[in-house]
């Protein structure tokens, strides 16, 4: 955990040691003393106590438990047990499944509705989003509305009332009114369209994967953070990039305003980014003075201020347990404020030079050549900083030091 705006941790943590072969994939709670965890690999539900960090039970549930919703009182816990295609419903009370609803096929993701009366599962393959009543004597599936295959994330806006699903597969966001029987499709926004005032598309034609969105609390605005793959940019063709951005929806037109790029990242060599559920997230600061965008890839955060809706900084995740990368200088090339220089790579170091490395150069003739600089490009045997004060050189022997990247965010969310 760190600090908003700041990647100093905050608190402490304590290691809480479940079964072998538990596979923990999902903790969920609205209860201030109890915790819930989900273990995809043996198909249960550990119970936390907050105050001890003990194990208190463990519920069986079904195959491949991926997600949770509790409700608001912290009454009823929803397991979504993604290769089962149902939904585990858990008296807290007695910590006991009441029941096992089925849905559709293969569900990631459930969210409650903030009055409780509501439950909504989002199914991948199928695309079908299931409304549960939760407060009828025995939960029960009121029905499903198809919101197209290939979801893996629904976030549920409390202060509209709405469900927003972006979906990678097809580069859109489906909007819905939960606030009647079944869920009413609002807007059904293509990415790769033209923003309707003007200033391009948020996504390439090609298309992008949108798999994150947020809303500001004050009802105003919703986030949309998508990304694709870069290998044609200049800094990109020896480490393909990642290139995300954020699309920005009015909430009161459900249009899109505008589209805000962040700043290209490398692929992660170590990160296996690839595979992560989220490999962009996106959430909103509770006082709608902020959204933040995690990025496996770039490890770190990105901050956008909502106000004028611009980036406004990025903040680094603590360091990784990677050593660092070595290499041998061996030139220097001045184009007006940005220096490039000519390097080996040692491969029994860290990591490949990437966008956004923090590397110490030393040992050039030239002493402007030396410094700690950030890389902002990349080019076969080259990399480029920004260091108006360079001077050119060759048949150079200096050193090159970079850090170790930042570890790989995959998830984020904010809290009071």
């Amino acid at each position: 955990m760190v600090g908003a705006g700041t990647s100093t941790p905050i608190g402490t943590s304590v290691n809480v040691n479940l079964a072998p072969g538990s596979a923990p994939v999902f903790v969920q709670s609205t209860e201030p003393g109890t915790m819930y965890v989900a273990n995809s690999g043996n198909q249960t539900i550990n119970v936390i106590n907050a105050g001890s960090n003990a194990v208190t039970d463990t519920i069986a549930v079904g195959s491949h438990p991926i997600a949770m919703a509790e409700l608001p009182n912290g009454k009823k816990l929803y397991v979504v047990n993604r290769d089962s295609a149902s939904v585990s419903v858990i008296t807290t009370v007695d910590k006991l499944v009441a029941t096992n609803l089925p849905v559709g096929a293969s569900p990631r993701w459930a969210v409650v509705r903030s009055d409780g009366a509501r439950v909504y599962v989002l199914s991948h393959d199928d695309g079908l989003l299931t409304t549960i009543d939760s407060l009828a004597p025995a939960d029960a599936v009121l029905g499903s509305v198809s919101v197209g295959a290939g979801a893996e994330f629904m976030y549920y806006d409390s202060r509209r009332n709405r469900i927003y699903i972006p979906n990678p597969t097809t580069s859109r966001l489906a909007i819905y009114d939960v606030s009647t029987d079944p869920p009413v499709l609002l807007a059904n926004i293509d990415l790769t369209a033209p923003i309707p005032a003007g200033g391009g598309t948020p996504c390439p034609v090609i298309g992008c994967s949108p798999v994150s969105a947020t809303a500001l609390p004050d009802g105003t605005r919703a986030y949309v953070a998508s990304f694709y793959i870069d290998s044609t940019s200049a800094s990109c063709q020896q480490t393909p990039c990642l290139q995300a951005q954020v699309t920005v929806i009015d909430e009161l037109t459900n249009q899109v305003t505008k589209s805000i790029p962040l700043p290209e990242v490398s692929v992660s060599a170590v990160g296996n980014c690839a595979s992560a559920r989220f490999r962009i997230a996106a959430a909103a600061a509770p006082d709608s003075s902020k959204v933040y965008v995690a990025s496996c890839d770039g490890s770190g955060v990105s901050s956008i201020n909502p106000a004028g809706d611009q980036y406004f900084a990025a903040i680094p995740a603590p360091g990784s347990s990677f050593s660092p990368t070595l290499l041998n200088i061996t030139g220097v090339v001045q184009n007006g404020a940005n220096t490039t220089y000519s390097y080996t790579y040692d491969p029994n170091s860290g990591v490949p030079v990437f966008l956004g490395l923090v590397i110490t150069i030393s040992n050039l003739s030239q002493a402007a050549d030396n410094g700690t600089f950030t890389v902002t490009g990349i080019s076969n045997g080259t990399f480029t900083v920004s260091n108006p004060a360079g001077q050119p050189t060759a048949n150079e022997n200096g050193t090159g030091l970079g850090q170790p990247p930042g570890q790989n965010p995959v998830f984020i969310l904010t809290g009071p």
